[in-house]
């Protein structure tokens, strides 16, 4: 995991438990100890719920963390059908067996119709050794269309009824100005699962206001971005980036991906802290720097490729593989693809524009030689 640089003044400005290398977090590097940080809660939306305001996003952690995080007192736990080719899914159920009562989960099915995904979710269920899951979410949707499927509404209100899920939502990866003011007026879901972090414009800004107005939780994924290098030399500044997203009063909690135990505890440390200038001014200064490798998931890419390439969901992959440096997820993801970048290979001129300035062709054929 990357850090901010820091010195020693930064450090004293902002006093312990910030940006510094665990130096006030709980110690939580082996699942032996059984100390426990500060947390604090937030109300998901009508829900009602009270959720950790850093809560885990399950898809890269392994089990031991999964359920560190579970002795430690965080509380909602995301995960899919899909994960690891349903090994996450396992994963959650073990470690948080016997936390069941005191924790809540999440799941996300792939729309694939109303009794594949009824099916899919009995599957989800004997993974995670419960009869029920709190939440149950269609899994990447980017379309208002989508959001408003009536397949997807079937298939979650069928599930409520019988007593399988408490509440519903759906999850968003692009295109996710358009996803949020869909579900702001749809009157149909609980929350949302989007990518939110500090590159958002301001559309995407005002629809999770309206949406958060509108009583929907909503929850960040994607909050750090992985782990780009700094062209200016430095690391990308996660314990900031994380707390730009909760600073924000229409996020209810966030679902940062964690791999280990210093990475769990980087993240609780956050927990009950705010933002500070200088921290501002480092992340203004790092999204400027590295535009051109982030994706800000406006969607203005959907579509525009002739060839049928979901571009932004093949960067997704290419995030993946770059940012999280994970290659097996990387590859997990962009099989599933039904428009992977194939046709870049050997296209000698691309007519998709990114609003970023991004060269998307170079990053478009590699990531495919890469992965394919």
């Amino acid at each position: 995991m990357a850090y901010l640089k820091m010195t020693r003044r930064h450090l004293l400005k902002i006093g312990p438990g910030a940006l510094a290398f665990g130096v006030a977090a709980p110690a939580i590097r082996g699942a032996q100890d059984s100390s426990r940080p500060r947390l604090e809660y937030a109300v998901l939306g009508r829900t009602g719920l009270k959720v950790t305001t850093v809560s885990l996003g399950c898809m890269v952690a392994p089990e031991e963390v999964i359920a560190k995080a579970g002795d430690l007192g965080i509380n909602w736990f995301d995960t899919a059908h899909s994960y690891k080719g349903g090994r996450n899914e396992a994963e959650v159920g073990r470690a948080l067996k016997d936390k069941r009562d005191r924790v809540y989960i999440s799941t996300k099915l792939n729309g694939a119709g109303v009794d594949k995904m009824l099916a899919d979710l009995d599957v989800s269920l004997q993974r995670l050794q419960s009869d029920y899951v709190d939440n149950l979410m269609v899994h990447g949707l980017s379309r208002r269309a989508e959001v408003l499927d009536g397949d997807h509404l079937e298939a979650l209100e069928r599930a409520k009824k019988a007593g399988k899920t408490r509440f519903l939502g759906f999850s968003c990866h692009s295109n996710m100005a358009e996803c949020m003011e869909a579900v702001a007026e749809s009157g149909f879901f609980d929350d949302v699962v989007v990518k939110f972090n500090y590159t958002a414009d301001a559309r995407l800004l005002a629809a999770v206001e309206k949406a958060a107005g509108a009583g929907i939780g909503v929850i960040a994924m994607k909050t750090q971005l992985g782990d780009f290098p700094n062209p200016g030399g430095t690391l990308t500044p996660h314990q900031a980036a994380l707390k730009w997203v909760l600073d924000n009063p229409n996020i209810t909690c966030a679902v940062p991906g964690t791999r280990d135990f210093r990475q769990l505890e980087q993240n609780i440390a956050v927990m009950g802290q705010r933002l500070a200038a200088w921290e501002r001014r480092e992340l203004e200064r790092y999204a400027a720097e590295t535009a051109a490798l982030q994706c800000t998931g406006c969607g203005s890419c959907q579509e525009a490729c002739p060839y049928g390439v979901e571009v932004a969901e093949v960067r997704r992959c290419s995030m993946y593989l770059d940012g999280y440096r994970d290659p097996d997820l990387a590859r997990e993801n962009y099989r599933e693809l039904a428009g992977n970048a194939a046709p870049c290979v050997d296209c000698s001129d691309c007519v998709v524009r990114c609003t970023q300035g991004t060269n998307l062709q170079p990053m478009l054929q590699q990531t495919h030689l890469r992965l394919a």
